[in-house]
């Protein structure tokens, strides 16, 4: 019942970032990207919000996980808003140190969860891989897409995605673009596991995995 309630309340919700509790002790934080339009580019604005809740979650002492996912089945997120970026000159990146504005998430010790639904590319891999554990459903693909824009992943991709599936494999993808499915990224380490639910129908898996895991608190 609470699934179906959410679904309708994000459909007719105009924020671009939403919180909700979820989990049968109430202790899960979900947290949706909810720019469907833009397929959850990461702009200035979505990622404002998106800290602000997570530290919001970060504070919450009934808090024990954050689960990050997106209102989209075919998107969790294309990366940053190339057309913001296009924008900024060097000057104002290095005044504004860019990519400082996308570290909070690593610095969140609760236990962090990406849900992965359709695609995860550029800096929205970047986002996830600053989860501590990524579910991606069966339908879920994963690339760092930059080189075809003539840039590199610049949010910690290239450190990340080595430790993550080797040395091999992440420097394919970084050097060519190519994307990788969810089998592969599974196979690679990238996923935790896959969820084998309708793409309209991961999140009770998720929470499930979350709880019967016990890995919803990592001190215990």
């Amino acid at each position: 019942m609470f699934l179906s309630i959410y679904r309708n309340a994000i459909a007719r919700n105009s924020s671009i970032v939403i919180k909700e509790v979820v989990g049968n002790k109430n202790d899960i934080a979900l947290i949706t990207l909810n720019s469907p339009r833009t397929f959850n580019s990461l702009g200035k604005a979505l990622m404002t919000e998106l800290e602000d809740l997570c530290k919001e979650a970060e504070n919450d002492p009934s808090i024990n996980c954050i689960l990050l996912t997106s209102s989209s089945i075919k998107a969790f997120s294309q990366g940053a808003d190339i057309k913001e970026i296009s924008q900024y000159t060097y000057e104002k990146i290095v005044s504004e140190d860019f990519p400082k504005q996308w570290y909070f998430l690593s610095d969140i010790k609760k236990t962090k969860v990406a849900l992965v639904n359709g695609i995860c590319y550029g800096g929205g891999l970047e986002l996830a891989m600053m989860c501590d554990y990524i579910f991606g459903t069966k339908h879920s693909h994963y690339a760092l897409p930059e080189i075809k824009l003539g840039i590199i992943p610049g949010c910690g991709g290239t450190q990340r995605l080595p430790k993550k599936i080797g040395k091999s494999l992440a420097m394919e993808m970084i050097l060519t673009g190519d994307k990788i499915t969810a089998d592969e990224a599974y196979k690679a380490g990238l996923l935790t596991t896959i969820l084998h639910s309708t793409p309209e129908k991961p999140l009770a898996e998720a929470i499930k995995y979350i709880e019967t895991n016990n890995i919803y608190n990592k001190y215990t």
